[in-house]
């Protein structure tokens, strides 16, 4: 069938300078249509109408940076007369203001490694190194110009390194004059230190000073957070969207929440800045939740947050920022509950009471994994085919009859079970676990946190009775890197239920959740600029 002609004639480059801008932020590994469709602001089902693959869209990219990928220090250079004319034009391109920034750094190394396995993409670096040696060769012999061309590539690689590092002019200038045999003359004064992108003062963020309607949630302009020793400056890249959020929004939230406040109990992003004593560099990817964010201390519905370090944890995949968003809080939980809580192993049965909400779903995924036996409720029968594409065994309809259907599969009991749905369920959650099990409290999706008139005897005899709050040091980097790569793989299945583009959208996302429409966590990526 013919294509139509397209009703939006600038679709295309837009699309190809969201990849180009989505690439400089990520890396070509952390590229996705779904990423790069909503940086670009267009439909995701019309990427294939211009680019038939991810591919075809990553090298059209890299092709449509040819025609202005001249270097800043061209015009200087062919104006340049002397040996040390040709100097200053080469410092100033490493260290001045015709020196590329960090983000044209990055993206020509994402260039250059990509190209080593992409043809089309290699014919694209075999042009703009072409013509960058021609243009050193009209004014250097070709040894000394192949010579300044790698230097300076060095020197560029050194700062991509280094971002926090200035560069020494007097060191960068002697290393020219060196190539050029050019005689020192006494150092001029140095440079203050250069950033590529100067700080600003103020971020956008969402920050209440009191409850709001789910239409009036403010986005504004606040400081940006100072880091101190001990904490972490993010910046925020992506944020789960939670229940503790609207509660807090609506402000029924418990004494541990304050206005005003930013809201937000976690978030993905890269390190901005560090405080004395922290062990992360700038730019590492990080996942941080817990510590009183965005209840105690202001949270992640910003540009940029503070964290204490000991509530950070780095990572690296190549999945989109929209996926791994969506992971800290519930993941955190998942894995929590599951390993400090119950001590699951491989080849135990467990119940999941209450799979169907977010940390629910991550709990059947992360139980299978591990191996176990995993009975999974729901109220409504037609879930049944998402839990068990998460990985239950068995799905089981929470209504009355829930104590005998689990009797009639493990008659002896279960070894575990975890309890989402209220502390009135506890009594019949505990009459299906057998004698040396565990029974693991960890929310109340009812709302019902108690039980009145609790009698301990209602606990069977030899059953275990234990709650979860969980800490961010419960997950572990190496399990956090172990999970992304089994998310990358397929072997581990996490329900995104949508995704919304930017602070303006977040009040989308709080309606979608109250909905509860959709099973799944919603995520709100921000811009990469």
């Amino acid at each position: 069938m013919r294509r139509g002609k397209p009703n939006d004639p600038g679709r295309r480059d837009r699309i190809l300078q969201a990849t180009l801008e989505v690439i400089t932020a990520d890396g070509v590994a952390g590229a996705s249509y779904r990423g790069i469709a909503a940086h670009a602001g267009v439909p995701l089902g019309s990427m294939t109408y211009y680019f038939p693959s991810l591919e075809s869209l990553v090298v059209s990219a890299f092709d449509s940076t040819r025609s202005h990928l001249e270097p800043r220090y061209a015009a200087p250079l062919r104006e340049a007369r002397t040996p040390g004319d040709i100097v200053d034009v080469l410092v100033e391109a490493t260290v001045g203001a015709t020196s590329p920034t960090l983000d044209d750094i990055r993206l020509y190394a994402e260039i250059r490694h990509y190209g080593i396995r992409n043809p089309d993409v290699a014919a694209v670096l075999q042009a703009v190194e072409d013509d960058s040696l021609a243009m050193l060769h009209g004014r250097l012999p070709k040894s000394t110009g192949l010579a300044v061309n790698a230097l300076l590539w060095g020197w560029w690689s050194h700062r991509l390194a280094h971002p926090d590092e200035a560069l020494d002019e007097v060191t960068v200038r002697r290393s020219f004059e060196g190539l050029l045999a050019v005689p020192a003359l006494d150092p001029p004064s140095p440079r203050p230190p250069r950033r590529s992108r100067p700080m600003p003062d103020t971020m956008r963020a969402i920050r209440l000073t009191g409850p709001v309607d789910i239409d009036d949630l403010p986005i504004t302009d606040v400081p940006v957070p100072e880091v101190r020793p001990g904490w972490v400056r993010l910046r925020v890249r992506a944020f789960g969207v939670n229940e503790s959020e609207v509660t807090s929004r609506q402000g029924e939230s418990g004494p541990d929440f304050s206005f005003p406040r930013v809201l937000g109990i976690e978030a993905v992003g890269v390190v901005d800045a560090v405080g004395a004593g922290v062990d992360l560099a700038p730019g590492q990817k990080v996942a941080t939740m817990m510590g009183g964010l965005g209840r105690t201390i202001d949270g992640s519905y910003a540009e940029y947050t503070v964290v204490d370090a000991a509530n950070v944890i780095p990572f690296d995949t190549a999945l989109g920022w929209d996926v791994v968003g969506s992971l800290p809080e519930m993941l955190q939980t998942a894995h929590g509950v599951l390993i400090t809580g119950l001590a699951l192993q491989a080849g135990q049965s467990v119940l999941i009471h209450g799979a169907t909400s977010t940390v629910g779903l991550t709990a059947v995924a992360v139980a299978h994994q591990l191996g176990a036996t995993v009975f999974a409720t729901t109220r409504n029968p037609a879930r049944a085919e998402l839990l068990t594409g998460v990985g239950a065994d068995h799905v089981l309809v929470d209504d009355e009859t829930l104590p005998e259907a689990i009797r009639a599969i493990a008659p002896d009991g279960l070894d575990a079970a975890l309890e989402l749905v209220g502390a009135p369920a506890l009594p019949a959650t505990l009459s299906v676990t057998r004698s040396g099990g565990t029974v693991c409290f960890v929310g109340a999706l009812s709302g019902s946190w108690t039980i009145p008139d609790f009698d301990p005897f209602t606990i069977p005899t030899g059953v275990h009775l234990t709650s979860y709050a969980g800490e961010a040091t419960d997950l572990p980097a190496d399990a956090l890197g172990r999970y992304l790569q089994a998310i990358e793989a397929g072997t581990l299945n996490i329900v995104i239920a949508g995704t919304f583009e930017g602070l303006e959208k977040v009040a989308d996302a709080h309606r979608n959740l109250e909905s509860r429409h959709q099973p799944g966590k919603y995520v709100v990526v921000l811009p990469t600029s």
